[in-house]
């Protein structure tokens, strides 16, 4: 049982940073996009 709790926590753990990452390229592609909206906005 403490073998199970212990597994469900690493996994857990991993999730987290796999969001943290995802929520980091997301936050990079809005910044890119809002640059090329800008750009083609001035032309």
């Amino acid at each position: 049982m403490e073998q199970i709790a212990l597994e469900l926590s690493r996994l857990n753990k991993t999730m987290a940073e796999i969001l943290h990452l995802i929520q980091k390229e997301m936050k990079k592609s809005e910044e890119y996009a809002k640059e090329l909206k800008e750009k083609y906005d001035k032309e």
